[in-house]
């Protein structure tokens, strides 16, 4: 308990973290139970109730911007705040893993590298 502890102590625990963990405890739940059950409000929170889990148990991003749901506008920052190289990098890994999606979204195919 003492890492996870760690990690919402931080800056002060979540919102859901706090409300499960305290609405628990007031119900008579001992605090190791109202822990879990926060951490778990928190995740749910973080990464919504329907979460996927890789098989190492990683969390998998799943909205808007996510590497299965790119969007352009995710595209436009990474150039504006990243810089150019950064940004034909991963436009050059979106084009090799999944040339159809990266031309739906307009954008322009990468240099090759060394060319």
């Amino acid at each position: 308990m003492a890492k996870v502890d760690s990690e919402y102590s931080d800056g002060g625990p979540s919102a859901a973290y706090s409300f499960e963990r305290n609405r628990l405890i007031a119900l008579g739940a001992s605090p190791e139970a109202a822990h879990e059950a926060g951490v778990k409000a928190h995740l749910a929170s973080v990464w919504g109730a329907d979460a996927k889990k890789d098989r190492d148990g990683n969390f998998i991003p799943q909205g808007i911007g996510s590497e299965s749901n790119p969007s352009a506008n995710h595209y436009a920052a990474i150039l504006k705040y990243e810089g150019r190289e950064i940004y034909e990098r991963e436009v050059r890994k979106l084009f090799k893993r999944d040339p159809a999606t990266a031309k739906r979204l307009g954008l322009p195919e990468p240099p090759r590298v060394g060319a």
